[in-house]
């Protein structure tokens, strides 16, 4: 894998507005030193595309595909299920041996590059219809055949259902992986980090300071300025 020091993973200059094997491989170094970071390590070990497709689970519960349940959409909670999806599929790659992880990088690119520049101009589809379905299926059968074709589900997924871009999907990944860091140094293991910023989860503050445009430099500043305004006295469950 094309070397990607760590501290510069996150943004790497000139391989934005692309799925270049260099882009895949800044992500999986940026996904491999959060992954680094989790003190707590289950046993048995989880599997990662296991966990992947729970938070496609996720994603089709905010698109209001629960039967029994009155029909309510969140997209943007939609998008996020689905940047955390592209989290644990990074952290599988991450986790291949290191003779093949070149070839499982290229086989990415190769796969999702055209997906991606074909997509980056949105054409949301706010309509439920077979087509979805099909893509969120395709995707949880992605997971144990092809990844590259379940990066295209999610590029697809994103754009046609929650108005979000490829290039801004990946964005919210990143975006992620900044508040993930940030919870644990503010106490997310030790059960004193506030998840509930007032009427919203922290992670749709992120998402909407991303949808915003905020850099990706300044997110970190920005979300420890609107922790400080939150009340610390009712900690998570």
């Amino acid at each position: 894998m094309q070397e990607v020091k760590p501290e510069n993973s996150i943004m790497v200059a000139g391989i934005r507005s692309a799925f270049t094997p260099q882009r895949i491989s800044a992500l999986i170094v940026a996904q491999a030193a959060v992954d680094a970071t989790y003190t707590h390590s289950p046993t048995p070990k989880r599997n990662q595309l296991v966990n992947a497709m729970m938070e496609l689970g996720e994603y089709a519960g905010h698109r209001g595909y629960e039967t029994y349940k009155p029909v309510k959409t969140n997209k943007l909670q939609a998008a996020i299920e689905l940047a955390d999806t592209m989290a644990f599929i990074l952290s599988a790659v991450a986790e291949t041996p290191a003779e093949k992880i070149d070839d499982v990088i290229t086989t990415l690119s190769a796969v999702c590059e055209q997906e991606y520049r074909d997509l980056e101009s949105v054409v949301e589809d706010d309509d439920f219809n077979t087509e979805e379905s099909n893509v969120i299926l395709l995707a949880v059968h992605g997971l144990a055949e092809n990844l590259g074709t379940v990066f295209s589900a999610l590029f697809h997924l994103a754009n046609l259902y929650c108005g979000v871009s490829p290039e801004k999907l990946i964005r919210l990944y990143e975006a992620k992986t900044i508040l993930n860091n940030f919870r644990t140094v503010n106490g997310y293991s030790q059960g004193t980090y506030v998840k509930q910023w007032g009427s919203q989860e922290d992670n749709v503050v992120m998402a909407e300071l991303i949808v915003a445009n905020v850099e990706m430099e300044d997110l970190e500043g920005r979300l420890a300025d609107l922790y400080n305004l939150v009340p610390k006295g009712k900690l998570n469950a």
